[in-house]
């Protein structure tokens, strides 16, 4: 398996409140978000001197086109991984021509979120999955982590973990509450 890259994200974005939004959804997926601008340009300059793995972009970024940033975004050595975000869905072919990840629609922060989960995949295992592409079998268990599994279940970190940890609460509970409520037999 390649070395696991840094989860480091630029987001280029006129719209301020729609750059809150885009980090937030990468503090979500575990990107460490370096820089926000306005401009592509300032964006694109900012990539190598900040080691970003993913440039989250508008199409109507100013300064350059997202089409036209894609394409300076992702010469050189080790480039990033660049998602575009539009305001409808249009232009995705022009997107992925230019270089780009996938294009998100910009009033849809859930397909975005899924392809920024895609992206993270990408940086950390070198591997592209379709969206509800899941692992099984032997390439699941290669690929996980089994130490950081049992430390998370043992510290009740593990969503299902810690989902069963609460029914068993939950059914102690009402077992101690039936045999109280129960007459006395004799």
């Amino acid at each position: 398996m390649p070395d696991a890259r840094p989860l480091r994200a630029i987001v280029c974005d006129f719209d301020r409140w729609h750059r809150q939004v885009v980090t937030q959804l990468l503090d979500e997926a575990g990107f460490e978000v370096v820089a926000e601008a306005e401009h592509a340009v300032d964006a694109t300059n900012q990539v190598r001197a900040l080691q970003a793995t993913l440039v989250v972009i508008t199409v109507d970024a100013m300064g350059l086109s997202g089409f036209d940033a894609v394409t300076h975004l992702r010469e050189g050595d080790d480039p990033p991984e660049v998602l575009v975000v539009a305001g409808d869905d249009s232009g995705r072919a022009a997107a992925k021509a230019a270089g780009a990840f996938d294009l998100a629609v910009k009033d849809d922060p859930d397909v975005l979120g899924r392809q920024i989960d895609e992206v993270r995949e990408l940086l950390l295992t070198g591997e592209r999955r379709a969206s509800g592409d899941r692992r099984s079998g032997e390439d699941r268990r290669q690929a996980q982590d089994w130490s950081k599994v049992t430390a998370e279940r043992r510290s009740g970190d593990d969503r299902r973990g810690g989902l069963r940890r609460e029914q068993d609460v939950t059914a102690t509970a009402r077992d101690i509450v039936a045999r109280r409520s129960r007459p006395p037999t004799p």
